[in-house]
Formats: structure tokens, C-alpha cells, sequence
């Protein structure tokens, strides 16, 4: 090895990518914010979908029914740890109880 290609090898870099984090694209993120979610039979990840709802608030909803069956209206929601007034009112317009 002689002394230049030693140069080329001493200058590679380590990228750090463990804090990018990472976005869905426009596209998906705007078909998946218009489509409505069937809150008596959508998924974890369904339900996560929703704005302001996470995993944890998403596992709730579906113990909830388990617990108590379909859910009947709306206000039902407000049952469940993690949904108050103001995060119903942002996804009522999102939501099926068919």
C-alpha cells in the first residue's frame, strides 16, 4: 500500500443515522389522514393513524372493546384512558362505528 491510497483510506467517515427520524411520504400521509378508520374492528396500527392517537391510546380503544363489545356511539370513546373532548372532536370526522 503505498502512501496515497493510506490518505484515500484514513478519510472515511461514520454516518450517524440512529437520531434521523424517519417520515412517512407526503403522499401516504395525506391518503392515510383522509381515510376513515371502523373503530370497532381497526388494528394497533389502524387506529394509530388517527391524529393525536398513539400506540398505548390505540390499545385502549381495542381493550375497551373487548371489555365492553362493540362500541355504540361516539361518546363511548371518552371512556378510554388517553381520550378527552378535544382529541374526540379531532377524530370524530376520522372514525366509523358501523
Amino acid at each position: 500500500m503505498n502512501k496515497e491510497e493510506k490518505k484515500i483510506d484514513s478519510h472515511r467517515e461514520l454516518l450517524d443515522f440512529t437520531k434521523e427520524k424517519l417520515t412517512k411520504p407526503k403522499a401516504e400521509k395525506q391518503a392515510s389522514a383522509s381515510k376513515i378508520i371502523k373503530i370497532n374492528t381497526a388494528t394497533i396500527s389502524e387506529l394509530s393513524s388517527l391524529p393525536g392517537v398513539g400506540e398505548k391510546t390505540a390499545k385502549g380503544i381495542i381493550l375497551y372493546r373487548e371489555k365492553h363489545g362493540r362500541i355504540k356511539n361516539l361518546d363511548e370513546l371518552l371512556k378510554v384512558k388517553g381520550i378527552g373532548k378535544a382529541k374526540l372532536s379531532k377524530i370524530k370526522d376520522r372514525i366509523s362505528i358501523e
